[in-house]
């Protein structure tokens, strides 16, 4: 007898476990959606996919979710506010997926796509999920049941697919999709209904924006994949003729990049520091004013940044509307035209500053010629920073501003994920200061080394060369400043040598240390250039001139077989902490010297290497501090330190030159006499005749460096 009972309850529990795994699998597909709108703009990146959270406003960004539920890299996304799901396409299975409120994906069951088939970019209008690939098709995709195709995909056949394009965002306004063209930077205007691509203009950017996102008001951000930099166009207006694209934050980079957001929402400013100069010198969200999102472990001073809604301008300041927190940043000295200041930042942190002073006064920062600190990167704790004030700088009432943020490269305005703006009213003051120049206000000299002394060597005097001036700045017959200039020229020695400035008779103590300024070709470098262990000042500019040139020869700028550009250039400016009387100064072109590079030998004379005891001065001048008096009057040598003659032979040729002009020296190897003939007749007169020995005219042709 059969048992219906029991077959009944088994088909019943069978039944009963369906209806379970079907209403399980109908809770997931209706996975809850968003609560609201949301502010954020949701970056997709990897494989699997990994969504995290980013503020437009600064390029701060987090990670929300690393597990979506699915494997697979999912882009082409795009957020619907009819049902506040975000859809996007999982390239890993060829499936469109919901994600919802709970940042997991669902795989839905749609018709219609070409199978096996990735999609890359997409968007959603109209409660419809867009899909584009380049000479594939241009797809959309019903996401309304109550319409028909619901979850059918249906091809836009008058679609333009010839554009390359990485992903697309539909304006708020007029419900239109906008896409840059990745190899041209043309912005396009796609119909949502037929696809037909519409020209607006040059973006002037390019690259692979593999994220685009509007805001409420039609501002169009795209964001590139490679640096992770975010732009802005201003598409509040769609008809608007100019869409140039300006860089607007700093996001995160990635090979695979793509963006939602929801286009009905603000943009949030919560948490954000924000730079209060006047209005001209954009200021504000509008105009792309400076931001950083306020963090604890980085800003300038001692107070971590208050947070504001906007930038606020001079009138309505940040520390008028919330607490002071411009503590970072401290003028210590005058700001004077022509000559050196100071500053006092202190850092919580550690990260690079970009500052700008509005040296001309006409109400902007200038990129390019009113920056003074360029990515400069500083750790924790209190840094004293000397910077020059322009010549062409105005008299009068100015502003400043300073970034301090983990990214190097900030401009005056734009988003930064971390770190503080400050920005400071200033006054720029007359110095009332006259110029001293040596040889001339545009003129160089010359200054040449042989450095095999005390040997006199192959007598080349192309072992070191150098171009050389001097300016000094004068205020009531004091010295304020020198400044001392060159370039190297020539290295026509396999020893290695180090090159110094000597100021005879200025103390150690007198020179100004935190204002003591260098620039090594063109960039200021923060090394102290004062060397140590000296009673009197002396500026080493280089331990090892080799180490300065990337040279390919075995010897620099002497061979004609082998020509090469000047590479190595210095300035170093030195404040003095008072005034020296003119009288006190030294003498033009002051004492500079080649020494020897420690640890490298000069078996030529000496079995051990004699290092930084070893120097080489012009003639007569005396030897600094950390010379060996020992090595005087030696092999070659007739020093005599009581007469005060030094560096000279029994024929009184010296191992050193200064040369007023700037000079041909003679080819490797090719001894002085030979070069340049009239060098003799100097020599022997003590310099009364011959004494343009040196001018072009008078060289050897063949036997010289040209």
């Amino acid at each position: 007898m059969f048992n219906y009972k029991g077959i009944i309850m088994k088909k019943y529990r069978q039944y009963f476990l369906l209806s379970l795994i079907l209403f399980a699998s109908a809770l997931q597909v209706r996975a809850t959606p968003f609560d609201q709108c949301p502010t954020t703009a949701f970056l997709f990146q990897s494989n699997n996919v990994q969504i995290y959270g980013v503020n437009l406003v600064t390029g701060s960004y987090s990670l929300l979710e690393d597990y979506v539920g699915i494997n697979g890299n999912i882009n082409g996304v795009g957020f619907n506010f009819e049902d506040r799901y975000i859809y996007g396409f999982n390239t890993s299975s060829y499936q469109v997926v919901r994600i919802g409120g709970d940042l997991q994906a669902t795989e839905l069951a749609v018709s219609g796509l070409p199978s096996n088939t990735t999609f890359f970019v997409g968007d959603v209008a109209d409660n419809y999920y867009y899909v584009y690939r380049k000479n594939v098709g241009f797809y959309k995709i019903n996401l309304d049941e109550n319409r028909d195709n619901f979850m059918q995909a249906i091809k836009i056949d008058s679609a333009d697919i010839s554009l390359n394009l990485t992903d697309l965002a539909v304006h708020p306004t007029d419900n239109q999709i906008y896409a840059v063209d990745n190899q041209s930077g043309r912005l396009y205007r796609i119909s949502s209904q037929t696809g037909a691509s519409e020209l607006l203009g040059d973006t002037g950017v390019t690259g692979t924006f593999g994220a685009g996102y509007f805001d409420v008001t039609g501002n169009y951000y795209i964001g590139r994949n490679n640096d992770g930099k975010i732009f802005r166009i201003n598409l509040s207006d769609p008809d608007t003729s100019d869409v140039s694209a300006e860089f607007f934050a700093q996001g995160p980079s990635s090979n695979q990049n793509d963006g939602a957001r929801c286009a009905n929402a603000p943009i949030s400013v919560d948490g954000v520091d924000w730079g209060d100069a006047p209005s001209s010198y954009s200021t504000s969200l509008a105009d792309n004013g400076p931001r950083h999102q306020i963090t604890e472990d980085l800003y300038l001073g001692y107070q971590v940044p208050d947070g504001e809604p906007d930038g606020l301008n001079s009138v309505l300041n940040d520390d008028d509307s919330n607490i002071n927190d411009e503590d970072g940043v401290g003028f210590i000295t005058a700001i004077e035209v022509g000559l050196d200041s100071l500053l006092q930042v202190t850092v919580r942190g550690e990260g690079f500053l970009n500052g700008w002073i509005d040296w001309n006064i006409d109400g902007q920062f200038d990129e390019s010629t009113e920056k003074v600190f360029d990515g400069l990167y500083l750790n924790e704790g209190v840094h004293y920073l000397p910077y020059r004030v322009p010549m062409d700088a105005q008299v009068g009432s100015s502003w400043a501003r300073f970034r301090l943020s983990s990214i190097e490269d900030l401009t005056p305005i734009g988003g930064a994920p971390n770190g503080e703006v400050e920005d400071y009213p200033i006054s720029i003051a007359a110095s009332n200061v006259t110029y001293r120049y040596y040889p001339s206000e545009t003129g160089w000299v010359t200054l040449a080394y042989e450095d095999l002394w005390p040997k006199i060597g192959d007598y080349d005097m192309n072992d070191v060369v150098l171009r050389y001036r001097i300016v000094e700045l004068i205020r009531e017959d004091n010295v304020i400043r020198t400044d001392i200039h060159g370039s190297l020229v020539a290295l026509g020695a396999t020893y290695h040598n180090g090159f110094a400035v000597h100021l005879q008779n200025i103390n150690y103590e007198a020179v100004d240390q935190p204002r003591l300024r260098g620039l090594i070709n063109g960039e200021v470098v923060q090394r102290s250039f004062l060397e140590q262990g000296q009673s009197q000042a002396v500026i080493k500019i280089s331990d090892d001139l080799w180490e300065e040139v990337a040279s390919d020869c075995r010897f620099y700028r002497t061979q004609t077989s082998c020509k090469e550009s000047i590479e190595f250039s210095f300035e170093v400016s030195v404040n003095f902490n008072q005034p020296i009387a003119l009288a006190d100064m030294p003498d033009a072109p002051y004492n500079p010297f080649i020494f020897a590079t420690p640890y490298w030998g000069r078996d030529a004379v000496y079995s051990e290497t004699p290092g930084r005891a070893l120097e080489i001065h012009l003639a007569d001048k005396p030897l600094t501090d950390l010379a060996d008096p020992t090595l005087l009057g030696t092999v070659d040598d007739t020093s005599d330190v009581q007469s005060s003659r030094t560096f000279r032979t029994s024929n009184n040729l010296p191992w050193a030159l200064v040369i007023g002009t700037d000079w041909l020296h003679p080819k490797e190897t090719v001894d002085l006499l030979e070069a340049y003939p009239e060098f003799q007749g100097w020599i022997e007169s003590g310099g009364v005749t011959n004494q343009d020995w040196y001018l072009d005219v008078k060289a050897s042709t063949d036997k010289v460096y040209q």
